[in-house]
């Protein structure tokens, strides 16, 4: 019998093996993913900081010469510049913050809506601008308990997001409860995604690696951000959408709510948003 027991051992060393293998592939490719990822916004950040510069010495001429019209374009352009990379920078420490905290940092209790409807009030103007309309959710206020700082940035994500792609028609947000869960929808009548798209949506490293993204209108990485945190405190994010019929981005977050009433049900399937 002693060598059935060295079969077995050996098996059993094999598959311990194999196992530390496919773990250090994996950590390989994280690896990969980060360095690829950082390399881009490294790329990104020069982008709008060699603009600032560039605005500067033009802004510099213009003064001189007393050209208020040139003067003007150059302080807007700054402007811009200077918002990218704040954005920029904001999205690469809230990526550190996420890698370096894994749970959860304090919970409280508070009302979903009042917090949907502080997000809304942010992109206000925004969509004025775009003439645009913003539904807030409606019912009752639900009181849910989590850790509101990321509740509250996940919401400005989906909700920022919305208004910047959507370029007639509006935004909406819906609330549910369904027994201890949360579900927050964002649905616009924006340009859509195509199913490629919603598949690598929430890859930062693939946000990060387009080329020939519009980074006027931002770096992609907003949506990515929130599905981790929507991760961190128990949920996830997922998107439905078609081009040119919009987009539906669904926040569902498990026993979070407190209090559980008679009518919860079961939440309904998802379809597409529509104009």
């Amino acid at each position: 019998m002693s060598w059935v027991v060295s079969v077995l051992n050996w098996l059993k060393g094999a598959s311990q093996c194999a196992q530390l293998s496919a773990d250090l592939e994996k950590s390989r490719e994280e690896t990969r993913k980060k360095t690829a990822f950082l390399s881009s916004l490294s790329y990104d950040l020069r982008t709008p900081l060699n603009g600032i510069a560039l605005q500067v010495q033009a802004a510099r001429i213009s003064a001189q010469a007393n050209d208020a019209a040139a003067l003007a374009d150059a302080i807007e352009q700054i402007d811009a510049n200077a918002r990218a990379a704040a954005e920029l920078l904001e999205s690469m420490l809230e990526c550190a913050s996420l890698d370096w905290q894994q749970t959860p940092s304090r919970q409280e209790t508070f009302a979903a809506c009042e917090a949907a409807r502080k997000a809304i009030r942010k992109v206000r103007t925004a969509a004025a601008l775009k003439g645009l309309y913003l539904q807030e959710p409606g019912g009752d206020a639900i009181l849910v308990r989590t850790d509101r700082q990321r509740f509250e940035r996940i919401l400005d994500n989906l909700i920022s997001n919305a208004v910047k792609f959507t370029q007639k028609g509006g935004v909406r947000i819906v609330l549910e409860q369904y027994g201890s869960d949360l579900e927050l929808q964002v649905i616009d009548s924006g340009i859509g995604l195509s199913a490629e798209e919603q598949g690598r949506l929430f890859d930062e490293s693939y946000q990060a690696g387009i080329q020939e993204r519009d980074r006027t209108r931002g770096f992609g990485l907003g949506l990515a951000i929130a599905r981790r945190m929507a991760r961190q405190l128990g949920g996830d994010i997922t998107v439905d959408s078609a081009v040119e019929c919009g987009s539906r981005f669904t926040l569902l977050i498990r026993d979070i709510v407190l209090g559980r009433p008679a009518s919860a049900m079961a939440p309904p399937a998802p379809v597409v948003a529509a104009r």
